[in-house]
């Protein structure tokens, strides 16, 4: 929605290496009982799909590469899997969003 609306979306990871989506939540294996509520749905499916073949998706900033001059706006999305406890512990990235920069802006 934000790439329809005109804005230009850049991602960013700990190394600057592609992430992986949540696999489980998309194609609804091992949720069990839950799987109607928690897999996604297909809209979100679709746009997941589309976002993995963007250029900005497949090389992304190191969060060491993050300076608030070069962005309008910061977008902290959430997530289940494996990979979410690094983003919520890398102390980088958390450099960035609240002691430095992007919350003072």
């Amino acid at each position: 929605m934000l790439s329809k609306a005109g804005f230009e979306i850049v991602f960013a990871t700990p190394q600057g290496k592609k992430a992986l989506p949540d696999i489980r939540m998309l194609n609804g294996n091992g949720l069990g009982v839950f799987k109607g509520v928690l897999q996604a749905r297909k809209d979100a499916i679709d746009a997941g799909i589309e976002m993995q073949t963007s250029q900005s998706f497949g090389d992304p900033l190191k969060y060491n590469d993050i300076y608030v001059d070069s962005f309008d706006a910061l977008l902290l999305p959430g997530g289940h899997d494996k990979g979410v406890k690094e983003y919520l512990e890398s102390e980088v990235l958390q450099g960035i969003v609240v002691v430095v920069d992007f919350f003072t802006a």
